[in-house]
Order: C-alpha cells, then structure tokens, then sequence
C-alpha cells in the first residue's frame, strides 16, 4: 500500500519537477542562440533594420598585421562556441547589454520576483561564469596554437575587435559596422 502511494506521488509530481526544471534550463542556459534571435523573430526590428554583434581577429607575427575568421578558428567547433568563450573570456562585463528587449522584461521579472541577490547568485553567475587568470591564459595560447596550426605562423600579439552590424531585414545587406571595443591579448 505505502509503495502505490509513492508510485502515485510520483506520478502527479513528476510533470511539475518536470516544468521547473525546463524554466530553469531556459531561463539560466538558454541552449541554443535561439529564435529569440532578431532575425528569426523579428523582435527589435525597427524600420526594418536590425544589430548583431561580431568579433574580428587580428594577430601580428613579426610585425605583420592579418586576419582570421571566427570560422576557420573554431572548426571543428561552431562559431556560436568561440564567440561564447570569447565573450567570456575577454568581453564577459559587457555581455548581459546583448539582451533584446523580450529578454530584458523577462529577466527584469525574474529579477524582481526572486531579488537582486539570488538573481545575481542563481542567474548571471551561472550564465556568466567569471574565468579566472589562468583559463583566460590558457584559452589565448589555445587560440595562438591554433593559429599556428592553420596559418603555419608565431603570433606575437592578439587584437580582438568586438563589432556591432546593422543589417537590413529584407535584404540582409549590411547597412553599416561600428567598432564597439578592442581588447589586446
């Protein structure tokens, strides 16, 4: 008898562990770049324009200033995975102003429904985890490796660019690119 009751239980509990752990999972990893994305869903489209946020990667060796796409860095990783450890990396303050401003009520609710400090505790913490010295260290030489494995060069110095693009909906021509900050690594 005890063990239908718990069989029971769980039966009717399941679904709701079920939903608070999917919210969870959405609020605070948010898996994938999204459909909350400008260009899927149309949020913060105003006449017809909208901004994506870049990066561009310089490196110098022996003096000689060159480029290398994010793509061609990060193979066999997407490009969504280095532009995330680059953000984290070097850029990690100014990541929650890539908001929308869906997301930007949302978590504004969230915020005032569970306060400032488990927001900052449970949320930021975790979706933006601070990296310590020797992680950014070893995610530049991995970067200077894999330049070096690609370009078959010795970097010197790093310049990461983070850029801002407006492009135009209909036609997804870039209508024009600001340099938002520089970092040098």
């Amino acid at each position: 008898m005890k063990n239908n009751k718990t069989i029971i239980l769980l039966f009717y509990l399941f679904p709701f562990f079920l939903i608070l752990h999917l919210a969870y999972g959405l609020i605070v990893r948010e898996p994938y770049p999204s459909f909350i994305m400008p260009g899927f869903s149309r949020i913060d489209i105003n006449q017809g324009e909208y901004t994506l946020k870049d990066y561009n990667l310089f490196y110098y060796t022996d003096g000689i200033k060159d480029s290398i796409e994010l793509k061609e860095l990060a193979y066999p990783f997407s490009k969504i995975a280095i532009v995330r450890a680059i953000d984290l990396a070097y850029f990690s303050k100014q990541s929650e102003e890539n908001y929308n401003s869906i997301q930007k009520k949302y978590y504004t609710m969230i915020k005032s429904i569970i306060g400032e400090d488990q927001y900052t505790k449970y949320i930021i913490k975790v979706r933006y985890p601070t990296l310590d010295k020797k992680d950014k260290i070893e995610f530049t030489e991995w970067i200077k490796k894999t330049i070096l494995m690609k370009r078959e060069v010795e970097v010197s110095k790093i310049i990461i660019q983070k850029i801002l693009i407006t492009r135009l909906f209909k036609s997804g021509e870039i209508k024009h690119k600001n340099v938002i900050s520089v970092i040098e690594v």
